[in-house]
């Protein structure tokens, strides 16, 4: 995509590879997808976040070319998913289930799934080599999958999506069942493949994930993109100087506590035992603070002021304290 600068010379611009324009999807009386704009550029890490039935399943089918949109269009590189074989062939999808043949070796599921992408002979031993060493499976390739831990499962699933060189990689919960030690290897295998120039757009429940991995994010809720941007950014934009307090109570917060913490724009967090509020005075007000609710009955056993994070963003635009 190329603009004209005011001297009148053409300027390169950037081209997103996933462009998502005014995009609804309507399954009989129930709207799914709402108006949706979202872009994907090239080596850009993208989040997207939402609890379920937000609409992120109606999504991906949708730019996977799976389903047509009721209005709007997706392009993927420039071509329409739902009319183009070639456009379908530019994405990758690597789904939450392990898609893979659990009693052959990583070798024989990459030769497998290689040959169902019509990839055959010197092109296909090329192509199962640089999925290898994009997923950090070098190792295990004479292994069965069957007895992978449920990290080097996820790095074979990522593999198998790599191998007809998609311009987009699409994960579905990449990191689901997996450990700390697991989750930050597939997040250096996905920088490391942005850093090469793929686009890579995932949904995930784990927040922690999408702050750590993702340049961008986008949080969908009821079939609406309510929010996109980098997060720290969206963050800072949310919050400005204010910080976080968590108050963690002995017990259940009683009916008259309850009506305290709503009045003081608190959020449960945890069947009310676990609160969240904004901070925006003197570390020394906490106290008092503590003293109302005592006052009010409630015993505070823990009190925690942090900066604010993508959870507690999160938790402000959508009311859910965590992503379900």
């Amino acid at each position: 995509m190329r603009h004209l600068r005011a001297d009148g010379y053409a300027v390169a611009t950037p081209f997103p590879v996933l462009d998502v324009s005014g995009v609804s999807y309507r399954y009989a009386d129930r709207l799914a997808l709402n108006d949706v704009d979202l872009r994907v550029m090239r080596g850009e890490v993208f989040a997207l976040l939402g609890p379920n039935g937000a609409g992120k399943s109606t999504l991906i089918r949708t730019l996977c070319g799976r389903l047509k949109p009721s209005a709007g269009k997706v392009e993927i590189d420039g071509d329409n998913p739902a009319i183009s074989r070639l456009a379908r062939a530019k994405v990758g999808l690597v789904p939450q289930d392990i898609a893979l043949y659990p009693y052959l070796t990583v070798a024989e599921n990459l030769s497998v799934f290689g040959r169902l992408a019509g990839i055959r002979g010197a092109k296909l031993v090329e192509r199962i080599r640089d999925a290898v060493v994009a997923a950090g499976l070098e190792e295990r390739m004479d292994q069965r999958i069957e007895i992978l831990s449920g990290g080097y499962k996820r790095r074979a699933n990522i593999a198998s999506a790599l191998l007809h060189a998609p311009k987009l990689l699409v994960l579905d919960e990449p990191t689901v069942g997996v450990d700390l030690e697991a989750r930050n290897s597939i997040n250096a295998v996905l920088r490391s493949l942005a850093e090469a120039g793929m686009s890579v757009l995932i949904t995930t429940h784990d927040l922690d994930q999408a702050a750590s991995v993702a340049s961008k994010v986008g949080i969908i809720f009821h079939g609406e993109i309510i929010k996109t941007g980098a997060p720290e950014a969206l963050v800072a934009e949310r919050f400005g100087n204010d910080r976080e307090l968590i108050l963690v109570l002995n017990e259940p917060a009683p009916p008259e506590v309850v009506a305290f913490f709503y009045q003081h724009n608190f959020k449960s967090l945890e069947e009310g035992r676990r609160w969240r509020g904004r901070l925006s005075v003197s570390d020394k007000d906490v106290g008092a603070l503590t003293d109302q609710l005592a006052a009010a009955g409630a015993v505070v056993r823990e009190t925690r002021i942090r900066q604010p994070g993508l959870d507690s963003l999160y938790a402000d635009l959508t009311g859910e304290s965590e992503v379900a």
